[in-house]
């Protein structure tokens, strides 16, 4: 098939890329480089440097026709968002509408959208079912939701896949950093550790690979669903330090500060749904996740 992915030199959207080409679809990519790199573009991809809130977008669809949209191209950062919520609207609202606009103008098949758990917001109850109220609590949560809202409401077949914290290796340090490459791409310099909060915060860690193989199921999906996309699994900080720990001999050096502004205290997600409508099940627990990044970023010292 003809498949477009927004996002595509960003972290989950090039190892998407790189599965698609390998399963023979013809891939085109859009970014914006703001926080992609061109280089995780691999040969063989359509690539255009293309801002999704731009008109520019709309010749691409033109040229290329495609069948599947992969929309992962946003504004990642939490703290950002809180800090210049414009910003984060400007991509993740209005980049996304022009997305949308264009599926629905060049008549896409399908959507699929790269949603996050942020829009839950602070959990009534754990773990969080696709039914749980969505009452985001960043600007970032807020700009993810009403996309979804957008989604619901047009006419255009969608899958949404709410991402439970995503890690795993090609992660970057900066702009589109979680905590697990904070502290693995830290560990691995010999730097000293920042846990935002007393660490017993608790989140749900999925591999890239395995979200990249949910991506891939949800193309077969025909129906409109809204689908966690997790490991249903509940870990602290402080449980990420010891594995840490067991991969660096040399030993961590820890410092604790306050909690960041807009985080939750405690997330992690079910994936029964996920489970019955595309057959998928996580396969990378997290210390074999955490060795495999950390291997891959001492290999690289980067």
């Amino acid at each position: 098939m003809r498949v477009l992915v927004t996002g595509g030199a960003g972290f989950i959207g090039s190892h998407l890329t790189q599965a698609l080409l390998a399963n023979g679809h013809e891939v085109a990519v859009v970014d914006n480089l703001s926080s992609g790199r061109v280089e995780r573009v691999p040969a063989g991809v359509w690539f255009r440097r293309i801002d999704i809130a731009q008109e520019a977008l709309d010749q691409l669809f033109a040229d290329f026709s495609p069948q599947i949209i992969f929309h992962l191209a946003a504004q990642v950062d939490v703290a950002v968002s809180v800090q210049d919520p414009v910003r984060d609207a400007y991509t993740n609202i209005l980049g996304s509408l022009n997305v949308l606009r264009c599926c629905e103008k060049y008549r896409a098949q399908r959507l699929i959208y790269s949603s996050s758990a942020a829009v839950y917001g602070e959990p009534v109850q754990l773990p969080v079912d696709e039914d749980h109220a969505c009452r985001p609590r960043s600007p970032y949560g807020v700009s993810k939701y009403c996309f979804e809202v957008y989604l619901a409401a047009s006419t255009l077949p969608h899958i949404i896949l709410r991402y439970a914290n995503v890690y795993g290796p090609g992660q970057e340090l900066s702009r589109e950093t979680g905590v697990i490459t904070t502290f693995v791409r830290r560990a691995a310099a010999g730097q000293r550790l920042l846990v935002h909060g007393d660490g017993s915060q608790r989140r749900d860690f999925v591999y890239v690979a395995d979200v990249v193989a949910a991506n891939l199921r949800a193309m077969q999906v025909t129906e409109n669903a809204v689908l966690n996309i997790c490991t249903g699994v509940s870990t602290s900080l402080h449980e990420v330090l010891n594995i840490l720990r067991d991969l660096v001999p040399e030993g961590i050096a820890v410092e604790y500060g306050p909690p960041r502004l807009g985080d939750i205290k405690d997330s992690v997600l079910c994936r029964k749904r996920a489970a019955a409508w595309l057959g998928w099940y996580p396969q990378v627990d997290l210390a074999q996740g955490l060795a495999t990044t950390f291997a891959h970023i001492a290999a690289r010292g980067s």
